[in-house]
């Protein structure tokens, strides 16, 4: 009667994701065996129960490792160009949208449990959007506002560094760069930006930047953040991101 057993299978996904993810043929031959579709069955019942559930238990905190571990086994299997569209077309795209979706403004189970899915979620995105094909999926089916949600529900260097990481591949995209300027985007990556000096957050931040200021119509855009001074300071501490602050200021003269 129960809808999700007490022992989800979160080590037995974790096992399978480094067996199966060892190889493009090992993860293409997952795949074909129902890999994905047995993963998206667990994360479909664990959905189903979230929605009735109005309190955490030991089950939620296994089921909630559970979804970590399946969203990372997407983002191995992603690393793999020809792996990709067999991802999306037995449902992994649409059933972690949902998944993240069920978690948003869930103010009593976001941090303890949401929020590591969401993030884990945004580096699946990040592998995903590697392929245009699959890039322009993920943009029609919602990412960059399922990323967007992820990153204006707080502040923290971890989540950031999954949005930002997600976010610079998607930009690739002229669809999402539209989105990113409508949802007020580069607001939140300034603030990132300002806020915390992690270089695995900074580096990709920049990259963002980058990616949006080579294209004429959102140049101005980037140019308008108040990230001079930031930028600068962040340059001299990190070398990586003096790399990357260099090619942004070959395009927007910033110093």
């Amino acid at each position: 009667k129960d809808p999700i057993s007490p022992l989800v299978p979160s080590r037995e996904i974790e096992l399978m994701s480094r067996l199966v993810c060892a190889s493009e043929e090992s993860a293409l031959k997952a795949v074909k065996l129902g890999c994905v579709k047995t993963l998206n069955g667990i994360l479909r019942v664990g959905i189903a129960w979230k929605q009735a559930t109005t309190i955490g238990d030991a089950r939620m905190q296994l089921w909630a490792l559970a979804q970590v571990n399946i969203a990372l086994m997407y983002t191995k299997l992603c690393k793999f160009d020809a792996v990709r569209p067999s991802v999306i077309a037995e449902g992994a795209l649409d059933t972690v949208l949902s998944a993240m979706a069920v978690w948003e403004g869930d103010r009593s189970f976001t941090r303890p449990y949401g929020t590591p899915f969401r993030k884990s979620a945004c580096d699946f995105f990040a592998n995903l959007a590697l392929g245009v094909e699959s890039r322009d999926v993920l943009v029609q089916r919602g990412g960059v506002e399922a990323v967007h949600a992820l990153f204006r529900d707080g502040e923290d260097p971890d989540r950031c560094r999954a949005c930002l990481n997600a976010l610079q591949t998607l930009a690739l995209s002229d669809v999402a760069k539209g989105k990113i300027i409508d949802l007020n985007i580069l607001a939140l990556t300034a603030n990132a930006l300002i806020k915390h000096k992690h270089v695995q957050l900074v580096t990709p931040g920049a990259k963002l930047l980058v990616v949006m200021s080579r294209s004429d119509g959102y140049r101005g855009y980037v140019h308008a953040l108040p990230l001079k001074d930031r930028l600068e300071q962040l340059k001299a501490e990190h070398a990586a991101v003096a790399e990357v602050v260099a090619d942004l200021n070959a395009l927007i003269p910033l110093f």
